[in-house]
């Protein structure tokens, strides 16, 4: 599908190009399976050719292989532009966020799951950004935690614990980030009741 692709870049870009410089565009999410290692490298060094052809400055945002992993990092080469930020998404442990999602087969049973903020779990955190800030100062390209969450059948306590903790190692480490997601099975909002949930919100947007 590498022609389609880049077919698709080549219209998205020239569509756009004249829109604010605040849209930015993202190459692929989570590339993964067989987009990985030198092939994913080959593909996003000529997708961003494709948009520079149409738009030579507009922010693009780009990801390690194997779903953004921090760990795949080391494998990621870009080309030197400096309109470039790059990606990685956080969900350790996987146990945790992911407990009793329906989404994801081998999470479906895994209920009550703990995470309890301790001086161990905080460093894994803290171990798993260094990576990342690492290689932001080695390329001299801004991060983007482009994914973090929980999902709400985590205990609440715990889930609000690591939702906190994840953001603010990513302020301290200077990480844009977005949190997963609005109003589904991670979300922070409830779309009938019209309510935010307001304990998770503030570990987000603290006052």
């Amino acid at each position: 599908n590498k022609e389609c692709f880049l077919v698709i870049w080549n219209q998205l870009s020239e569509r756009y190009k004249d829109y604010p410089r605040k849209l930015i565009f993202e190459l692929l999410n989570e590339p993964q399976n067989n987009l990985e290692g030198e092939v994913w490298n080959e593909y996003l060094a000529e997708g961003i050719d494709v948009i520079r052809k149409n738009d030579k400055s507009r922010k693009i945002i780009v990801g390690p292989d194997h779903y953004n992993s921090v760990d795949r990092l080391y494998n990621l080469k870009v080309p030197r532009d400096k309109n470039l930020i790059v990606t990685f998404h956080y969900y350790e442990p996987y146990d945790f966020t992911f407990q009793g999602n329906e989404c994801y087969e081998g999470y479906r049973r895994k209920l009550g799951v703990k995470w309890n903020g301790t001086e161990e779990e905080l460093l894994v955190i803290k171990n798993k950004f260094e990576i990342a800030k690492k290689w932001s100062k080695a390329n001299k390209i801004g991060i983007f935690l482009g994914e973090f969450g929980a999902d709400k059948k985590a205990e609440g306590t715990d889930r609000k614990r690591w939702i906190g903790a994840v953001r603010k190692r990513a302020d301290k480490d200077y990480f844009a980030w977005g949190y997963r997601e609005l109003c589904s099975d991670f979300g922070i909002y409830d779309n009938e009741a019209k309510q935010w949930d307001n304990d998770v919100l503030s570990q987000l947007i603290p006052n």
